[in-house]
């Protein structure tokens, strides 16, 4: 049992140790995620006014959502994908939402974007920083609820959706 014990500490130690150093190395050096307020206000906000029901796309460009399920740590609301790497390893298929998300965020042609926000059911859109979707015309039925220097919160009008729809017809 002694001996037992003594092969707990002999391997504990070093792990602690180097973790220790690894953290004091990252803090020293600046090297570690700092969340800025302004993002914080947006989260803030999202719990406040947004229903826990709703659909939220997280802009591909927050690296940290890619790798970590970062958005729905930080508010109620479902994502649509989030987490995509964390996602992979566990075996579930992320495929299909992160190429819809990119087209998304990447094509110019709005009907593709009403189109893909039709079928998936997605209700909120978020964009980090100051961007905007590619698809300029996509304000014909996405508009603007919230912003801050670091992010910004669009809500998709249904309503607007399916007339735009109805109108590419």
């Amino acid at each position: 049992s002694i001996v037992l014990m003594f092969c707990i500490v002999v391997i504990t130690i070093p792990r602690i140790v180097l973790s220790t150093a690894t953290d004091i190395r990252a803090y020293s050096m600046f090297d570690y995620l700092v969340i800025p307020s302004a993002e914080l206000e947006l989260y803030d906000y999202m719990e406040k006014h947004v229903p826990a029901g709703a659909l939220l796309v997280t802009d591909p460009r927050l690296g940290i959502d890619l790798h970590t399920p970062y958005i729905p740590a930080m508010v109620p609301q479902r994502s649509y994908i989030s987490g995509k790497d964390i996602l992979d390893s566990h075996g579930q298929k992320s495929e299909n939402r992160t190429k819809q998300r990119d087209i998304l965020y990447g094509t110019r042609d709005a009907s593709v974007v009403a189109s893909l926000l039709k079928k998936t059911g997605i209700t909120y859109i978020h964009l980090f920083r100051e961007l905007q979707l590619a698809a300029t015309r996509s304000a014909e039925f996405i508009s603007y609820v919230f912003g801050t220097p670091e992010a910004s919160l669009y809500q998709v009008d249904t309503e607007n959706l399916d007339a735009f729809l109805e109108s590419q017809k």
